[in-house]
């Protein structure tokens, strides 16, 4: 039965592989109290002000939602990346701003963003900007409660759908440039929107990551080379498979 086992989960690797080298562009775990791309990209990133603490899975950064954020060097531009999937697990403490940004390389025109906005319709709620203004969720960002994000941003099909704990929620997107960096806890703009609370397994796709894929990173995590990566590896091939047979 364990051989049996094992030899599943070197086939689901096998098949997989190819996906997590490609898509997987930067992916940030915070563990061990280190700022290190666990994607083998080495996209930099510098710590301004957040401290380590306990997180969702090992560490996390709290952001102090005054002066704490994160800088990475990636570009998630559309000419750089037609298409992309990003998010994190997130912990809002009590006395967020109105609007915070979790990740943003916005230049003032409600560029690639996940976010809490109250112009998506609801008060505070999760959201993501569209290229043209904000998608809500109508879920309120309560304090103190783990919440998974995701928005999949896709050039070609002109959407953008935001996913807050399983859930899914969609617009057209009008897709413009923003900062050729991106920041985490706050807007790169100039206008602060800093976050307050925790951030962990902060990760990046170059793809339009379907529903079911992004829901497997929710229950299992980012893949990684350890068993439980390669059965999240797993799980991803299951549901590459059942798209291509709809």
């Amino acid at each position: 039965m364990e051989t049996r086992l094992l030899s599943l989960v070197v086939a689901a690797s096998a098949a997989c592989t190819g996906f997590a080298q490609a898509g997987l562009i930067a992916y940030f775990s915070f563990n061990g109290g280190s700022m290190a791309d666990n994607s083998g990209n080495g996209v930099l990133a510098d710590n301004i002000n957040a401290t380590f603490v306990a997180g969702k899975s090992g560490q996390a950064l709290s952001f102090n939602g005054t002066n704490a954020f994160v800088q990475a060097n990636l570009d998630i531009n559309p000419s750089a990346r037609p298409n992309l999937t990003m998010g994190a697990w997130v912990k809002p403490a009590s006395g967020n701003r109105s609007i915070a940004q979790i990740i943003s390389h916005d230049n003032f025109g409600f560029d690639r963003s996940l976010c809490i906005d109250f112009r998506g319709g609801t008060a505070n709620s999760w959201s993501a900007f569209t290229g043209t203004g904000v998608l809500g969720s109508g879920i309120t960002a309560a304090a103190d409660e783990w919440v998974f994000l995701a928005v999949v941003y896709n050039q070609s099909a002109g959407t953008v759908r935001l996913h807050v704990n399983g859930q899914t929620f969609t617009a057209n997107s009008n897709f413009n440039p923003g900062k050729t960096f991106l920041n985490i806890g706050r807007n790169p703009n100039g206008n602060g929107e800093h976050f307050k609370g925790l951030i962990d397994e902060v990760f990046f796709y170059d793809e339009a990551l379907t529903a079911s894929e992004v829901d497997n990173i929710r229950l299992t995590g980012i893949p990684t080379p350890g068993t439980a990566g390669l059965l999240a590896l797993a799980g991803i091939a299951t549901a590459r498979r059942n798209r291509r047979r709809d």
